[in-house]
């Protein structure tokens, strides 16, 4: 009979707000690179960034965030 393998791979990791992009590298060569190199997979990588800011973030602040996620293609960008 044939071994029945799995289809899908899902995982989640919160970062660390110190070193981000360190640690988004060691994803990429540890995982990602696995998983490209799969013929025929298909991969989607998506970020979520989640703040809380106690004091509230400044107008100047808000609109800086607000037009750099549209830059960057964010989607769902909202302040409350």
């Amino acid at each position: 009979s044939k071994v029945i393998l799995p289809t899908q791979f899902n995982t989640r990791k919160d970062l660390s707000i110190d070193r981000p992009a360190k640690e988004f590298s060691n994803i990429s060569e540890n995982i990602i690179d696995h998983l490209s190199s799969i013929p025929g997979a298909k991969i989607q990588i998506t970020i979520e960034i989640h703040a809380e800011v106690k004091d509230g973030i400044e107008k100047n602040k808000q609109r800086t965030l607000i037009e750099n996620a549209n830059t960057l293609g964010f989607k769902d960008t909202d302040l409350s």
